[in-house]
């Protein structure tokens, strides 16, 4: 029998029916088919027992599921209270606390391209240029990070603009000549 942490089991977990956020601290958020928070409690593991302390709206529930299985995003359980024996699947989802990263470029102060690629974590920002759904260019270029989910976007204008062979220039600051 594997028992399980609570640092496992951090994040959003969700379904097509329900999912649930666990944070570190032993709380945890319960959370509709929308994804909105409809009620919040406690949690313990105990071994590979998961049970949850919660109050929906005026009332307190309790419910208990057996871990069965934890891999590849995908958390399996399966109830012990409501629906007994009945397993449910849900996938990790990337908007737990930890799993994803906050920018906050509107208040960038002296901006450079390497301080964006230091913030981002990356080494490069190779740019394509985002065709519409009628095949022509638009005014914009993307870089697409797939490991770590975001991208970023730039415009035609800033693009051609050296600041790109200039990373250090603060973009705020950089005045192009006539």
């Amino acid at each position: 029998m594997r028992i399980f942490t609570k640092e496992e089991l951090s994040g959003q977990w969700s379904n097509e029916n329900w999912g649930f956020q666990i944070t570190g601290d032993h709380s945890f958020i319960m959370l509709n088919q929308n994804k909105e928070q409809v009620g919040k409690g406690t949690f313990k593991i105990h071994e590979n027992f998961l049970v949850f302390d919660y109050q929906l709206d005026t009332t307190r529930w309790q419910w208990t599921a057996r871990i069965d299985e934890l891999k590849k995003n995908t958390l399996t359980l399966t109830d012990l209270t409501n629906e007994v024996g009945k397993q449910e699947s849900l996938r990790q989802t990337y908007h737990g606390i930890d799993l994803i990263k906050h920018f906050d470029f509107d208040h960038f102060e002296n901006a450079t391209i390497d301080s964006i690629k230091k913030q981002l974590e990356v080494d490069a920002l190779p740019l394509n240029r985002i065709i519409d759904s009628n095949g022509n260019e638009t005014e914009y270029y993307w870089y697409w990070n797939n490991h770590n989910r975001f991208s970023v976007v730039i415009s035609k204008e800033l693009s051609d603009m050296p600041i790109l062979t200039l990373p250090t220039v603060p973009l705020l600051q950089y005045q192009p000549s006539s």
